[in-house]
């Protein structure tokens, strides 16, 4: 997810097909503003990482079932040029 300006929230959907241990590798990166990005599978919300103005992050995090997952970025303000992708890695 690629924008010039976003506020709001919007919600990927995600499935994790795997026996074997997941997690979600992400990046993203924000000229301005704030936002929050949230995983939730089993009806359970947990914070996966948070950007403000001027942050880059690279990283993995979360231990995923075997279960749908959806990816939740939310905005606290008008945010202005960025990006977050996601890919889930197992191993």
């Amino acid at each position: 997810m690629s924008f010039f300006e976003f506020e709001g929230q919007f919600v990927f959907k995600l499935k994790c097909d795997s026996e074997k241990q997941a997690q979600i590798r992400y990046i993203g990166k924000l000229e301005e503003g704030s936002l929050t990005v949230y995983y939730d599978c089993g009806g359970s919300k947990k914070e996966l990482f948070s950007l403000r103005s001027g942050d880059v992050i690279q990283a993995s995090g979360g231990d995923l079932p075997k279960d749908r997952i959806y990816i939740i970025v939310e905005t606290s303000e008008k945010c202005k040029n960025g990006e977050v992708a996601f890919e889930l890695i197992y191993g």
